[in-house]
């Protein structure tokens, strides 16, 4: 079955075809599923050949999941599109297929599915509503094309992730440092060369060169290691406020939101704090 047949389909494109025994509803279990992790696995349809209905699609198999959606108000579902003539000859041939097929989208399939939504919302919460797939495999797809859209980004990737067995969050900041001014490809070799030396490191002084490299984003991997050498592992005290200690960078992005938010740092920590503590129910909104 060939990945291009994957397509989110909108639910109420698709019916369930009268030659075939109405599906039990679904369980609860099935749709808490749904709730909390999405729809994993596609549906499968074929294309509908009654001129005189509404629906372009007939359900072939998944059709628990099609009615869990409309429980769940999922507007569009992922679909893999068989091309069948329905009949209930074929369509008991073909639901078998559902055992065969019944594994994860990747995310090469989860791109090819999202795409003109991404295109068109660009809301990665919102495609994850209206889909039912789950936000976290959205994100991974929505990444890899676009590691996949940078020349050499792949390629570096692979080298730091697998090669150097750095993890992926590292992979990302390698290759925001590495990309060039087009904008369009990485310096792979010097990605390679930085991630090497990363990975015979610990992690603090990991997060201090990548530092020293953001920073200094046109700079060599020498000069960040030395600059990286000199950091200081820095704590400012917020006196009159908490007895909390903070690193150099969390002080400066604490001075960055509040700056952000036209208040001041002690304003930001109240604002926080007190977001927190509604959140966790240990105080009531006003």
């Amino acid at each position: 079955m060939s990945k291009d047949n994957y397509k989110m389909v909108k639910i109420e494109e698709i019916a369930f075809p009268t030659f075939i025994p109405k599906s039990e509803s679904p369980t609860n279990d099935l749709i808490t599923s749904i709730k909390s992790h999405g729809i994993l696995q596609p549906i499968g349809i074929c294309r509908n050949d009654q001129k005189v209905s509404e629906h372009k699609y007939l359900v072939i198999w998944g059709r628990k999941r099609l009615l869990a959606a409309h429980q769940l108000d999922i507007k569009i579902i992922p679909s893999v599109i068989i091309d069948i003539k329905p009949s209930r000859e074929e369509f008991l041939k073909y639901s078998f297929m559902e055992a065969q097929t019944s594994v994860s989208m990747g995310v090469f399939d989860v791109w090819n599915a999202i795409r003109e939504l991404y295109f068109e919302h660009g809301d990665e919460r919102i495609i994850s509503k209206m889909t039912g797939i789950p936000l976290t495999l959205i994100r991974d797809a929505i990444k890899s094309q676009l590691i996949d859209r940078l020349e050499g980004g792949r390629d570096l990737y692979t080298h730091v992730t697998e090669i150097c067995a750095l993890p992926a969050q590292m992979a990302d900041k390698v290759l925001e440092v590495v990309r060039k001014p087009d904008n369009v490809s990485v310096d792979k070799s010097k990605g390679k060369k930085l991630a090497d030396v990363l990975a015979v490191q610990d992690v603090q002084m990991q997060n201090k060169i990548l530092k020293a490299a953001l920073l200094n984003p046109l700079g060599d991997i020498d000069g960040w290691v030395e600059d990286a050498k000199d950091m200081k592992v820095y704590k400012k005290k917020l006196e009159g406020v908490l007895d909390i200690e903070l690193l150099e960078e969390e002080d400066y992005g604490l001075l960055k939101m509040a700056e952000a938010n036209g208040i001041t740092v002690n304003e930001m920590i109240k604002k926080i704090l007190r977001k927190k503590l509604i959140k966790e129910g240990f105080l009531e909104e006003e």
